[in-house]
């Protein structure tokens, strides 16, 4: 049990873990939280629950030899991941990966591999 942020962190601390045990040298990260860019680039502080975690991650990506871009997306552009933590709030604890798309993920997939366009409401 933590907060969303915190879940997010971890999320990104553990797929960076995942990524250097796979050797995978390069990676453009998107998150759809403006704040936790933030932090992961270091333009902002993080709080003291979050500042070890966050350090990791950062001391991770920093690393000789990886190249990691973070950068933020809107939520209507992340609709795969959206879709994969639903999944995972269905799941026993552990880890799951996949070696292609889980059927519940495969409509939104596809639409984000051809580019479908996704409105973003707001109010004014």
């Amino acid at each position: 049990m933590c907060t969303a942020m915190k879940a997010e962190i971890k999320a990104i601390w553990r797929g960076l873990r995942i990524a250097k045990d796979l050797d995978i040298k390069r990676l453009c990260i998107q998150v759809d939280s403006f704040n936790l860019v933030g932090l992961l680039n270091g333009e902002f502080h993080s709080s003291a629950e979050h500042s070890l975690i966050v350090a990791q991650c950062r001391s991770l990506f920093t690393q000789e030899g990886w190249e990691v871009r973070i950068s933020h997306c809107y939520r209507e552009a992340n609709k795969v991941a959206d879709a994969l933590a639903n999944i995972g709030c269905t799941l026993t604890a552990g880890l799951n990966m996949y070696d292609y798309p889980p059927p519940m993920t495969r409509e939104v997939f596809f639409a984000d591999c051809i580019g479908v366009g996704w409105p973003r409401l707001t109010s004014n």
